[in-house]
């Protein structure tokens, strides 16, 4: 992924309240085979240039927030980069 890609990383920590933007993640399927050690869910949000939000569970009470914009993205931003 290009350094300058706009993203975010956030770690919630154990008895910390998550963002607000965590319930756009939080009723999408579960995708880890093995949810009470790793489980990840993601979604795509078209209308934000393809916003790519995940939100990864260590434990069962660590949560990894992570969004970055779209790398293949085609909006007028990005293709000023390329």
């Amino acid at each position: 992924m290009p350094e300058d890609t706009p993203k975010l990383f956030k770690v919630v920590s154990v008895g910390e309240e998550p963002p607000a933007k965590f319930e756009a993640v939080r009723n999408s399927p579960s995708r880890g085979q093995y949810p009470a050690v790793f489980d990840y869910k993601y979604i795509v949000i078209p209308e934000l240039d393809n916003i790519h939000f995940w939100a990864m569970l260590f434990w069962d009470r660590l949560i990894t927030l992570i969004a970055f914009h779209d790398p293949d993205c085609s909006c007028e931003i990005c293709s000023a980069r390329k």
